[in-house]
């Protein structure tokens, strides 16, 4: 493979080690790495030239090379219980699927028992996949025009199959551990495929020790048929000096309900995207989420929503809180297509600036080729309310408290997005607990 002049460490070690790598990844015939690492080496990781990642420049951002991470680690189970036992939803009643450095360990997981959903370990079922996996690994993610997503298929080492054919009692959390290591790249994916009128509730976790060092690359997709629903929360922790990059591709199917919530609050980069696509009329989707960032944490929330059909609805809000140095990114992109009538889009991103030198960039855009829709956007940034705080402060209420009460206020209207009240609780206790750790009395 012809060799770049110009490239990046972190370039030079995906293109150059690619080789060595295959033979320890699980492959198939129809998986096609090669053809998605010739991908990468044309096009090189993302750079602010390229308009979607302008405010996010990660040919700088991922500063050395991250050799993939191919082989399965030894697993200290001590420390990866621990770290798992920090998820939000420890106290809830769910079945868990643990993945340790790229690796699902099924001795640390807790699988459904029920025969609403099935749920598979890819390095163990790509040669002999069924067909619902081989027939839908691949299929909403555009290959070649996406360096990040064409790198996690080359580099693939694991992931979770799950078809859902019924109606699930018990949600499901993937815990996706890092250890701590030398510098490296974990690439794992994940597709879920949702049966008509089938419905389920995911649950998706990643943590690592404070200090782990490591680019974190998964791809979700999601394929959802007629009358299907789906909720989804994911809580991203990773280590003070991880790079966190996540792409979910969604398929709707007609009436379909599709919801998704992500809190994020870990990694020194993350670049967390979004696409959807209406497949059938009638199908509402909520995409929402909270950042809340501090020191020199760069956070991107990056959305494109495709509304190829008529008569849907999509909703989005993001919460973005920014202390020290930290800086946050919002772009969503709404497309409604000419024939798509009757659509319904509606998005919002509000920033609190808690830091002079906070920063919180925000493109939002409606691309709008129908006349006879109801569609807006808005953004939004700015310091806590003064004569919120006074009142507050009036009425005998410590200072620090004041503006933790504000602030929760200000996350919660995100979180009431999300359907479960257990939930709810634990992504509040979150913030919380976020709060209490960056002393809020320092924050203005």
């Amino acid at each position: 493979m012809t060799a770049s002049p110009n490239r990046t460490p972190a370039e030079e070690a995906f293109v150059s080690g690619f080789a060595a790598a295959e033979a320890a990844l699980p492959s198939a015939e129809w998986l096609k790495r090669k053809q998605a690492l010739a991908a990468f080496n044309e096009l090189g990781l993302p750079h602010r030239r390229i308009e979607a990642w302008k405010y996010t420049d990660l040919r700088n951002l991922v500063d050395g090379a991250y050799p993939a991470q191919t082989d399965a680690t030894l697993v200290d189970v001590e420390q990866v219980q621990e770290l798992a036992a920090r998820s939000i939803f420890a106290g809830i009643d769910r079945a868990t699927a643990v993945f340790v450095d790229g690796r699902f360990r099924s001795e640390l997981s807790a699988l459904p028992e029920e025969s609403a959903i099935e749920v598979l370990s890819l390095s163990d079922n790509l040669a002999d996949a069924p067909k619902w996996l081989s027939e839908n690994l691949g299929s909403v993610v555009p290959q070649a025009d996406d360096a990040v997503a064409a790198l996690n298929l080359a580099y693939m080492s694991d992931g979770a199959a799950i078809y859902v054919s019924g109606k699930c009692e018990q949600p499901l959390e993937l815990v996706f551990v890092h250890s701590s290591g030398e510098p490296r790249t974990v690439s794992q994916r994940v597709l879920i495929v949702v049966d008509d009128e089938a419905s389920c509730e995911i649950y998706e976790t990643h943590v690592s020790p404070a200090n782990g060092r490591y680019v974190s690359n998964v791809v979700t997709e999601v394929v959802l048929g007629d009358k299907a629903t789906f909720d989804h929360v994911k809580t991203q922790n990773d280590g003070s000096e991880a790079v966190h990059l996540a792409n979910l591709h969604a398929k709707l199917g007609a009436e379909a309900k599709f919801n998704s919530f992500s809190a994020t609050s870990g990694a020194r980069v993350s670049r967390q995207q979004a696409f959807v696509e209406y497949a059938g009329e009638h199908t509402d989707a909520n995409i929402s989420g909270v950042y809340l960032l501090a020191d020199k944490q760069h956070g991107d929330s990056t959305l494109v929503i495709d509304h190829a059909v008529p008569n849907c609805t999509s909703r989005e809000m993001f919460k973005l809180v920014l202390n020290d140095h930290a800086r946050g990114v919002f772009q969503g992109k709404v497309t409604v297509r000419p024939h798509a009538q009757k659509t319904d889009g509606k998005q919002m991103a509000q920033a609190l600036l808690l830091a002079p030198d906070a920063e919180f960039d925000s493109k939002p855009e409606l691309e709008i080729f129908a006349d006879d829709v109801v569609c807006g956007h808005g953004a939004t940034a700015g310091e806590l309310d003064e004569d919120l705080l006074f009142y507050l402060r009036a009425r005998g209420i410590p200072k620090d408290q004041a503006m933790a009460l504000l602030i929760a206020a200000f996350v919660g209207e995100a979180v009431e997005e999300v359907s479960s009240e257990a939930v709810r609780d634990a992504l509040n206790e979150m913030a919380t607990s976020w709060l209490t750790t960056h002393k809020t009395g320092a924050l203005c």
